[in-house]
Order: C-alpha cells, then structure tokens, then sequence
C-alpha cells in the first residue's frame, strides 16, 4: 500500500512524539543525579537512535499489515506538527528576539526556520512511508532514496553550518591613541606573595556533591527559608533531600597561608538549568585562587539547590531574593568563626573589610544583598525580621541582571557600598547592559566611595565562569549563536581578574594606583586582550552640573543658579536610554542629553552658579555615548537657527567615516567669553561605538551598537598653558562645542567636577 505526504510527515511526527516521551521519561533520572546519571548520559545518544529505529519499524509494520493505522498516524501526525511547529516558534522565537530586541523580525525569522524544518520531516517521512509502506513500483522507490539521500544533505550541511562558529566581521577596532602615563601599580593579573591553601564548608550530608558531604572540612548548620520561598515542590526535595526549611550553607574556600587579617570575598553563581548539571561555584577557581595569592580569603557559594529544574519552581518573591538573603546568612558564619577562632582561619579574618561578588543573577543577588544588609525587616513581610548589619563595602558583578527582585513594584536602592559591573558586548544570555541600571541606582554619596561600569568587547556571558563556556544558550538555539567574535576563555578570564582585582585593591585597600584604572581604563591596557573598552566612573568627590535625573526643565543645571543653553543643534532632547532591546530588558531607568549637530557653530553651554568655587586640583568629569547615528535634519524654527560664529567656524568640517571615534571640542569659557579648548581626540581615546550581531541571521539581525557610556576626566590644570594667566577657578561656564565633525549626535550624562585629578594627560 501506498502512504500519501502528509501520512508521510504523522510517520516522522510520531518518531518525533517518541523521542520527546524518551527524554521525558529519562529526565527525571538524569534530574535525580547519580548513580543513575553515570548511565545514561554517556548512553544518551545510542538511546535516542535505538529509540528511533524502534519506533520506525514499528510503525513501519503497522502500517503495512493494518489499513486503518494509516488513518490514525496521519489524525495523530497533523497534531503532533502543529505541536513542532508552535514549539519551533517559541524557541528560535524568543532566541531571536531577545538577540535582535526585533519581534517581527523575531516572527519571520521562525516561520521561515519551522517551515524549513517541517519540510524536511514532510520529505523524510513519505520517504519512509514509500520504502517501508508495502510493494510500490521501483522507481517510486528509487525516488525515494533520492529524497532520503537529499535530505541526509540538507541536514549533514546544517549540522556543519550550527558547529562553525560564525562571523567575525564584527569586532570594533579599539583605539589606542593618547595613552595615559603608566601608573605605578603592579600588573594587577600577577599572582600576589601568598600560598594558597583550600578547603570546602557544608552540611555534611549533601549527597550530591562529596565536597560539601562527607569532605567538608568544616560543618554548617542549615538555614530556615521557608518564610521567603514560596512552595517547594516534592521532586526537588526528593533531589536534594531537604526543603526551604533546610537550605544548606556550602562553600568552597581558597585562602592565604598566613597571620592576616585579610579581606573577606563571597562570590556567588548563576542560575542554569540543573538537567545541564555544572559545578558552577567551581567556575570560579582561577578568580579566587588569584584574589587569595593577594591576600584575600574567598568563598565560592553554593547554590546550585535554587537553580532551574524540571518541575520550573515559582516564588513569590523570587529566587533571586533567597539567593541574595542566603549570602548574608553565609556571613554569619565568617562572623561567629572569627569571634570564636576554631576553624584553619583562626581570626585572621578582616570582618570590617567584606566584598561580594556575583554573576549573572548572583550579580543581582549580591546587589540585592548589600540592600537587604541595611534592613530591618523584610521589604515584602514585616513580620520578618533580619539581624545582618556586616561591614560589606563592596559588590562586583559579572554579567548581572537587574529584573528578578523588586520590593512592590520598586528597585532596592543601593547605598553605602562600592560598585563594579563588568559586561560584555556578546552575552547572549543576559543581552541588555542591565548592570547599568544598578550602577545609576549606586549612591556614592558623602563617603569616599566609588562606582565604574566596565563594558567590553567581544566578551560573553558564560566565560566569566570556566566551566560554562563560549555557549550562552544549549541545545538548538545554540546553533544560531555567532560565536566567531569571542575572545578565549582565558582571555575573559584574564579581563576579569584585571578589573576585579583593582576594584578590590582600590575599595578595600584604599590604593589610589588601582581607583585610577576604574577611574580610566586606558591605565588597564597593558594587561588586557586588544579588545574595545567603555568605562564609566563616578566617585563621592563628584560635583554635579548636570545628572538628568533630578529636575524638568532643560534649561537649568543641578545645581542651583546655573543654566544650560544650546546653539544650532538639530536635537536636545533629554530621555531615558534604552537598553539593547528594550521590549525584553527595559531602560536604563537614568536620563541623558541627547544632542545632534549638522552645521558648524553647534554648541551646548553649562553656565556655572555665581557661587561655585572650583578647587586648584578640580577636574572636569563627564560621560559619552556614541549611538553611531546620523544627524537628523535641523527642525524649521527660530530656536535651530544658526548662531552668529567666527566666519572660519561656518567653513565646512570633516565628515565622520565609518569606524571612527566622535571628536568634538571641550572649552572653559570666563565672563568675559573668552575661552580656551581642547578636543575631545586629544585629550582621550574615545573608543567607536561597539557593534555586534549575536546570531547568525544576517538576513534578521542586523549590526547593533548599544548605547554604552565613557567617562571622560581631565584636570583643569591640562588647560593652564592655553589660560596663561586666567584664573582656571573662577570659570563662567563648561561648552562642548561641535567643531571637529560635519554631523552627529552624542548623548551626554554626569557632567561636572572632581577632585583630586587624576594622572596628567600627556
């Protein structure tokens, strides 16, 4: 007998209904971990192809000896593609979605690849059905293996096209021009004068992993959660043995061989499925190791036991907030055994000097807290009470997120505290810079505190933690990835511990060298990969002029009694910045001016108040973004009229070429309008917008540069040759005069004074 297309494609539909029930069947074997995981996953893939095989030939003989199966495999194979094709959808769907923050290009771009892929199971299941279905004519059935044998291509060319690793076409040069003179600070990445020595803290009777079981060196009592957790389901207390009311304290512990007292560092993982099982609080070691040979004692926690599952646990509060509450309890520990003194510590723990770092969202949950560290009570439940209160002055992130934890409807502000965030330019997990939303809630206050943003290319979000790797998403939607622009692992690494260790070294160490590489990145190029760099930087010594995000109107300053005023732009315009796709991940949640130019004699002018006195040591601190955007065209009012300008000003300027930094002019006007300037070009190496493609969907995603900030601080006393005998601290007003390019457009953000200057410029 003969089996038409689509009974052809319910053959192949069924195969594929087989499959999913195999997996889901294996799952919870795998799910449940060993010993049951040391036997199927090495024989995952024979299972798979011995399952297939099964099922063809049973179909296969149903069909042929029953006319009636037919009828049902076709019935049964419509539902089952209709089932593919939705699933299809929502996978590359949201994948290309959230890559290219476009959800109609998100939209065609599935239907084009379930199309694709629904054809081909068409083609290879009337293929079966012709070969296996009964006598047919010998050229029908030479057609057939024809078709099996194109289809054999079709998917042979896939699989080599989804193991390539993309294009590299996208990498921004970085430029490397007007260097900063070297600092005196050692190369941060050198491994410090200490041994290292190791050990691991937990329950004692974790069954999953033997360095918290039975190899603990040090024993911990369990902590109660149950008031923060929503329900816990049955299946992850029959993994892991215990419930929200026994949330085990499990660390890995690296630490210098000597007398102290040292700081103290927890480092917290990311979340990812537990079905891809990792040790990711292990992903961490050459971070640690390196902080400890500096003479820091670090503790990689463990919580492995919050992260997804296939029962897809839901909190009220989210797990986030418990990843977050259970750093804290983890510090109770340190607390209780430097007073007591009985562990391989002894009391060289430095409790006044604690930092907290994390990654993915256990960067959000060290942020979160360092919030909750300062509570009294549980932002969600009064009835909950906290008794924390640690010296905690610091919190790095990795890669965070900022989406999981709000307190009704509001982001925890964060206070008191030093903040580091480090992104990079490809994470395909974590796609918008959601860590820049943290860094403009960071406070830095009257204390001598600090913030920096640090966003670097061609880095991802996996390979801040050796044991995930250049793959930011598993399974099919991996293969849309275009991993060809990554950096080595070693590499990122290498960035990592290059920043985290300045941070630390200028937060908890107070070294003035390392606050100079966060301040400008310039100083850290030595040490890093020839990689592309933004670096925003704010510190408590901040005077500002203009912040965007404490008043209406555009035309007055921060601080009182001072004006802004603007000449020939195309736009002023001041908005929230949008995040690289703002329909997944939001804004920036922070204001900024966006300015456009495209005539000479452009300009934006901040009139200082009568009041203000400028110290002999004050800098002028401001952040860019370049947007790589053209110029619109001036609106036709009386307001973008040209100014009145020096006859050589309105001689035509240079146009921008692709890949170049933005350059415009940076003057220090008296009252008497004379001014003296610098460009911008000359007195730092802005870097070119960082342009990325995250899949390899040419014809969906296009290039995409996201809006990143660079802070930009020179001394006054660079202007002292050009004032000649001008008081430098009585200055009337701050101009960025657009004279260096034809067009374009800048946002402009933090703009006032500091102290003490930085390096000299050269």
């Amino acid at each position: 007998m003969r089996l038409g297309w689509l009974q052809g494609l319910g053959v192949t539909a069924a195969l594929l209904v087989g499959t999913v029930l195999l997996l889901a069947i294996t799952q919870p074997i795998r799910y449940f971990g060993p010993p049951l995981d040391a036997i199927f996953l090495p024989g995952v893939g024979l299972v798979v192809v011995v399952a297939l095989a099964g099922i063809t030939a049973v179909l296969a003989v149903l069909a042929v000896l029953f006319r009636r199966i037919p009828l049902i495999v076709r019935a049964v194979g419509t539902g089952v593609a209709l089932v593919v094709l939705a699933t299809v959808l929502y996978v590359f769907g949201f994948t290309i979605a959230g890559a290219t923050g476009s959800l109609s290009a998100a939209i065609v771009a599935s239907v084009v690849i379930s199309a694709a892929f629904l054809a081909l199971l068409a083609v290879v299941g009337a293929s079966l059905a012709t070969l296996l279905g009964g006598f047919v004519a010998p050229r029908r059935r030479a057609r057939a293996g024809y078709a099996l044998l194109a289809c054999g291509v079709v998917v042979l060319a896939v699989v080599l096209a989804a193991r390539s690793p993309g294009s590299d076409g996208f990498v921004t040069t970085p430029v490397r021009e007007s260097a900063p003179p070297p600092l005196a600070v050692a190369d941060p990445s050198e491994r410090g004068p200490y041994e290292v020595a190791t050990l691991s803290y937990g329950s004692g009777l974790d069954r999953r992993r033997e360095a918290f079981g039975t190899g603990a060196t040090i024993l911990t009592a369990s902590v109660d959660a149950s008031a923060l957790w929503g329900p816990w389901p049955r299946a992850r207390t029959a993994h892991w043995g215990f419930d929200a009311s026994a949330l085990p304290r499990n660390a890995h512990v690296w630490y210098p061989v000597g007398d102290g007292p040292f700081p103290l560092v927890l480092i917290a993982h990311g979340n990812h499925p537990l079905s891809m099982w990792r040790a990711a609080d292990e992903g961490y070691a050459y971070l640690a190791e390196h902080l400890a040979s500096r003479g820091y004692v670090v503790a990689s926690v463990d919580q492995h036991f919050l992260n997804t599952a296939p029962e897809r646990y839901a909190a009220p509060a989210g797990e986030t907030f418990v990843r977050g509450w259970l750093l804290l309890e983890h510090l109770k520990l340190w607390r209780r055994w430097q007073a007591l003194g009985d562990t391989p510590f002894g009391t060289s723990i430095d409790m006044t000097r604690v930092a907290l770092i994390g990654h993915s969202r256990g960067g959000e949950a060290a942020a979160l807290a360092a919030s909750l560290n300062t509570l009294e009570r549980h932002p969600d439940d009064g009835r909950v009470r906290f008794d924390f209160g640690f010296d905690i002055a610091s919190v790095a992130a990795l890669a965070p997120t900022d989406m999981f934890y709000q307190a009704d409807g509001r982001r925890l502000p964060l206070e008191g505290v030093n903040y580091l965030v480090l992104h990079g330019s490809n994470d395909n997990d974590v796609q918008g810079f959601q860590g820049s939303r943290t860094y403009g809630r960071v406070d830095v206050g009257d204390d001598d505190l600090l913030k920096a943003a640090i966003y670097v290319d061609r880095a991802n979000h996996g390979q801040f933690n050796s044991a995930w790797g250049p793959l930011d998403r598993s399974g099919a939607t991996g293969w849309i990835l275009n991993r060809a622009p990554l950096m080595t692992a070693a590499e990122q690494e290498q960035v990592a511990v290059v920043f985290v260790t300045s941070f630390l070294e200028a937060t908890l160490r107070a070294d003035a060298e390392a606050r100079e590489v966060l301040r400008d990145p310039r100083h850290a190029w030595p040490y890093l990969p020839d990689v592309a760099v933004h670096g925003q930087y704010l510190d408590a010594t901040f005077v500002p002029l203009a912040t965007y995000d404490d008043r209406i109107d555009p035309g007055v300053t921060s601080l009182p009694g001072g004006r802004i005023m603007g000449e020939g732009l195309a736009t002023w315009i001041e908005e929230d910045v949008d995040l690289r796709s703002p329909a997944f991940y939001g804004t920036r949640e922070s204001r900024a001016v966006r300015l456009a130019w495209n005539r000479p004699g452009a300009h934006y002018t901040l009139a200082l108040p009568a009041d203000l006195t400028l110290s002999a040591d004050a800098s002028l601190t401001f952040a860019f973004a370049d947007p790589g955007a053209a110029a619109p065209p001036p609106p036709e009012t009386a307001a973008a009229a040209p100014s009145e300008t020096d006859p050589e000003a309105e001689a035509s300027l240079p146009a921008r070429t692709e890949g170049s930094p933005i350059d415009f002019s940076l003057e220090l006007v008296w009252d008497d309008g004379t001014s003296v300037g610098v460009a911008l070009t000359e007195a730092f190496a802005p870097q070119p917008p960082i342009r990325t493609r995250l899949t390899r969907l040419p014809l969906v995603e296009r290039p995409s540069a996201p809006t990143t900030f660079q802070s930009v601080t020179i001394a006054l006393a660079s202007f002292a040759d050009a004032a000649g005998d001008r008081d430098l601290t009585t200055l009337a007003a701050v101009r960025f005069r657009f004279d260096r390019q034809e067009s374009g457009v800048v946002l402009l953000d933090d703009i006032g004074f500091v102290s003490p200057p930085p390096a000299p410029v050269p």
